[in-house]
């Protein structure tokens, strides 16, 4: 893999890993997630002026992968309100690999090495060791929910990886997939809050602005590098990231485990890189 792919890739992780945390640490999960997705759609919204409009086709998969986003945003904030941020994060990014690799293979005639399937065993062993830590973090409600998390992580990689070859550029599919999808989790959050949500999120203005920012560039980031390489390979790197977020869990939110979380995304990671390292 180029190096400057890998280096955008490991960046994007950072970030993802870093808005992850701030939807997990606020008083109101749902809303912090709304205002950061917002936020990320503000600032996408001058980059619409510079990209070609999708055509029709695209346009399926922008909206396949917006209503998908936002199941997947409602779920996260849900997961976050009862679960560590230490087990539900690495679980449901460290399943993604998995579902993501058969559904490439069926979908997009992409397959795997039995090298990278090592990989994908050794991402099994991290998931195994952190569900053993799962009755400290939540317990089995928290796992059932990751698990949730990681079928709408695949079916809006699948989306977004088809989505993105068929745009005239990439940056045309990127900018506006994160212009829209913040309509579904802002409709569902302004349903669920009704008339408290606007004093909410007002409240959080400040993780608008900053998670926004942060979630624009890292998926912005990732569906660059998905026009680059296979799309199993790239959200395999990308989900090193669990290590980032085991570490704030144990460090900023005292989590329970926190070694053997660590240790366990470590595992997670080790997968990830050996799929992307082995051809």
């Amino acid at each position: 893999m180029d190096p400057i792919v890998v280096t955008v890739i490991l960046a994007s992780a950072v970030m993802h890993a870093g808005w992850n945390a701030m939807v997990k640490g606020g008083r109101d999960g749902l809303v912090v997630q709304t205002i950061v997705v917002c936020g990320g759609a503000v600032f996408a919204l001058p980059f619409l002026f510079l990209v070609p409009f999708p055509p029709v086709e695209v346009w399926w998969y922008l909206v396949a992968s917006a209503l998908i986003h936002g199941l997947y945003f409602w779920v996260l904030a849900a997961a976050y309100q009862f679960g560590d941020l230490s087990l539900v994060y690495p679980v449901a990014r460290g399943s993604g690999p998995l579902l993501i690799a058969g559904l490439s293979a069926v979908f997009l005639r992409e397959y795997l090495s039995a090298g990278q399937m090592a990989g994908i065993g050794l991402i099994c062993s991290g998931l195994f060791v952190l569900t053993l830590s799962g009755r400290h973090g939540g317990g089995g409600r928290a796992i059932l929910y990751a698990l949730l998390i990681a079928l709408t992580i695949a079916g809006y990689t699948i989306c977004d990886g088809i989505g993105v070859r068929t745009a005239e550029t990439p940056y045309s599919y990127i900018a506006w997939l994160i212009a829209i999808q913040s309509l579904p989790i802002l409709a569902l959050a302004w349903w669920l809050r009704g008339r408290d949500f606007p004093a909410r999120a007002r409240a959080e203005w400040r993780s608008g602005a900053i998670g926004g920012l942060l979630i624009g560039l890292s998926y912005g980031m990732a569906m660059w590098a998905f026009a680059q390489e296979a799309l199993a390979l790239v959200m395999a790197l990308r989900e090193t990231a669990v290590i980032f977020g085991a570490l704030i869990g144990a460090i900023v939110f005292k989590e329970s485990f926190g070694r053997w979380r660590v240790l366990a995304s470590i595992l997670v990671a080790a997968g990830a890189v050996t799929i992307n390292a082995v051809t």
